[in-house]
């Protein structure tokens, strides 16, 4: 079986977890666990009928049916499997012609074989909605850093194109700072970030990205060196001193301390600069509560 052997960043993957599939499926997270959240973004029903929503990656989920029951018309579905773009319009025809609004749902809601980095099928400011539920984490699974993943960037690209002056992106993600910080990218959206509502105690996090004016190439291009200068910056040096405090050493290379974050735990050391999060393991444990002492050497 090709799943078996590739990876979830690859055509063959899908295409064998979709083959004869027929039911509904969603991963962990289904349409009424984000129903709140997505219509805040929406909240007036007249507006809903008239939005132009693009449901990126839509898999064999319930999100279409769950859009179109509160009042969303005109969704296009797309996915680079071909295998459950075929087998979700055939779902969506039988579903349409059992219902009363069957020629509308037919009309409004459609369902193509696209890949997510190229969407030149598709006009420019078209749409007043992208949605992604977990594209973006199979895209990327296999990056060791977002920001430096050409495709994870031409996706965020093409969904800023298609997308209205003003439009929204949700997407939804596992891990809140990586993800954060490829979405804020390039300057292309301004960024809200929320936990998803439940009980669970791991929940992925709802992304919230309004659309922006693309910042000039020289700024992009200023942007991604200066990524790649922090992604290649020194790890803190930690050691106990003789008097039993503890001293981390951070080498700046340049940036202000006002642009570092630390957060220390009895065995870890996470930082931040500049919107990129790391962690150290500490080969002792300490009393963070006590630990206070930072030292900065710059160069």
């Amino acid at each position: 079986m090709a799943g078996a052997d590739c990876a979830p960043n690859s055509v063959e993957y899908w295409d064998d977890f979709y083959d004869d599939r027929r039911s509904a499926y969603d991963t962990l997270y289904g349409y009424e666990d984000l129903r709140t959240l997505l219509l805040s973004l929406m909240p007036l029903d007249s507006r809903r009928g008239q939005s132009k929503v693009l449901h990126a990656g839509c898999g064999t989920s319930n999100v279409t049916d769950g859009l179109w029951r509160d009042g969303f018309r005109s969704i296009l579905n797309i996915d680079f499997s071909d295998v459950v773009v075929k087998l979700m319009a055939d779902r969506w025809s039988d579903r349409a012609a059992l219902s009363t609004e069957g020629d509308a749902m037919l009309t409004g809601v459609q369902w193509q074989q696209m890949d997510l980095t190229d969407l030149s099928q598709l006009a420019s400011a078209h749409f007043d909605m992208v949605l992604e539920k977990f594209t973006f984490d199979a895209i990327l699974c296999q990056a060791k850093d977002d920001m430096l993943d050409p495709r994870g960037a031409a996706a965020l690209r093409e969904l800023h194109r298609v997308l209205k002056l003003d439009g929204v992106l949700v997407s939804v993600a596992w891990g809140a700072e990586r993800r954060k910080a490829l979405l804020r990218s390039g300057g292309l959206f301004d960024v809200e970030v929320h936990l998803l509502p439940g009980q669970a105690s791991q929940r992925p996090y709802v992304y919230f990205c309004r659309k922006r004016l693309p910042l000039p190439r020289s700024s992009v291009a200023s942007q991604s060196c200066e990524h790649q200068q922090v992604q290649e910056a020194k790890e803190p040096q930690v050691q106990i001193r003789a008097d039993g405090s503890l001293e981390v050493v951070i080498h700046l290379d340049g940036h202000a301390a006002t642009d570092l974050t630390l957060d220390l735990s009895e065995s870890e050391l996470r930082w931040s600069l500049k919107g990129l999060t790391r962690s150290l393991p500490l080969p002792f444990a300490i009393d963070a509560s006590s630990a206070t002492a930072r030292r900065f050497k710059d160069k």
